[in-house]
């Protein structure tokens, strides 16, 4: 071997090669809680009773035949008959029971349970801790105290 080849050294090759690739981190996150709350809603309803006074008025009177109930303006007639034997046969009117209708009208207050939905949107942060962007639940829950601090008109 000559002093020229022993001072050769191999020269490596090196070839650089570019990879570009992506890698997906998630920044952050963001969720929607929908969730029903059941209150109480106050009402006022108008009701209406329909009464039946009821009188009683004794007659005793003969009468030649049976009659339907009639009506005498308001009041409905219902007659009440019996037979009595004398020497002959006798019908009398014993009594007329008089139906009269009257309306009879109060407001009650009653209390209505209702369902509402309320959202909260929440974003996940870096540190992985959530925070609310949007309540409606909290709006709504404001509103309705400022609304029931008023008096009623």
């Amino acid at each position: 071997m000559t002093d020229e080849r022993r001072n050769e050294r191999p020269l490596p090759v090196v070839e650089e090669e570019l990879r570009v690739g992506r890698e997906q981190v998630e920044t952050g996150a963001v969720r929607v809680r929908v969730s029903s709350v059941q209150g109480h809603e106050p009402l006022r309803l108008d009701m209406v009773s329909e009464l039946v006074d009821v009188e009683r008025v004794p007659v005793g009177q003969p009468v030649a035949q049976r009659r339907e109930p009639w009506h005498d303006g308001e009041t409905l007639v219902v007659p009440v008959y019996e037979e009595k034997v004398v020497l002959q046969r006798t019908l009398v009117l014993k009594e007329e029971v008089r139906l009269r209708r009257r309306q009879e009208r109060r407001t009650e207050d009653r209390v209505a349970v209702v369902r509402r939905d309320t959202v909260v949107t929440e974003r996940r942060n870096g540190d992985g801790t959530w925070s609310v962007i949007d309540d409606t639940a909290a709006q709504e829950s404001s509103a309705q105290t400022d609304l029931s601090r008023k008096e009623p008109t």
